[in-house]
């Protein structure tokens, strides 16, 4: 039997390692390659900021099986990450002495969610509410359990006054491009990423 919840700080160590199970396996991904400890921190500074929303899912022994995040203010998600940022870089060090470099797409991501002239705008979607991060253990392959808590993400924000929610997807990624168009997300910019990579931003209209 799977249960859903909502995440809590004490949910950081285990959603940073799911995340990073994960992540290994998604095309044209580049989260994973930041570390754990960079991973426990981001979803630390996530957790704390009342405007995340990050659903778990998890078996009858409370192992957790994937989870659904995203916020209901991007802007103010984004505004906690450049206020923690000592913390986060300090965070990176460890999987920067393995592979310094990594460092200059370290900084290239940064950039593209800043506010100077050097933005390249590679982010996407910087206001109101975001799909962020759709995970299910591989270990634990359960199809209907994973499109189950995509739907109840999306309920839940739902009820929570959300009218749309905005969200990327890498061109890269078809069948997941393929779902969230199937079940009425809509493209409405398309991004060239200065790595080559074309990215899709899309909206789910809710409401």
């Amino acid at each position: 039997m799977i249960k859903y919840r909502l995440a809590k700080i004490s949910d950081s160590k285990s959603l940073a390692k799911i995340h990073l199970i994960c992540a290994k396996d998604q095309k044209g991904g580049f989260f994973h390659n930041l570390g754990f400890y960079f991973t426990l921190n981001y979803y630390k500074i996530l957790l704390s900021n009342k405007n995340s929303v990050i659903l778990i899912a998890e078996d009858q022994y409370q192992n957790l099986l994937g989870f659904h995040s995203g916020t209901l203010k991007m802007e103010e998600q984004l505004n906690d990450l450049k206020k923690k940022k000592i913390i986060l870089i300090f965070s990176l060090f460890p999987i920067l002495l393995k592979k310094p470099i990594l460092i200059y797409d370290i900084l290239k991501r940064y950039l593209s969610i800043s506010d100077t002239d050097l933005n390249v705008n590679d982010f996407g979607v910087k206001t109101g509410a975001r799909l962020e991060y759709w995970c299910w253990l591989p270990s634990n392959s359960n199809p209907v359990g994973a499109i189950s808590l995509h739907y109840k993400w999306i309920k839940l924000v739902k009820n929570l006054g959300v009218k749309n929610v905005c969200f990327e997807a890498d061109s890269v990624n078809k069948k997941i491009l393929k779902f969230h168009i199937k079940n009425g997300a809509k493209i409405i910019r398309e991004l060239n990423l200065s790595d080559g990579r074309k990215r899709y931003v899309l909206k789910y209209d809710i409401n």
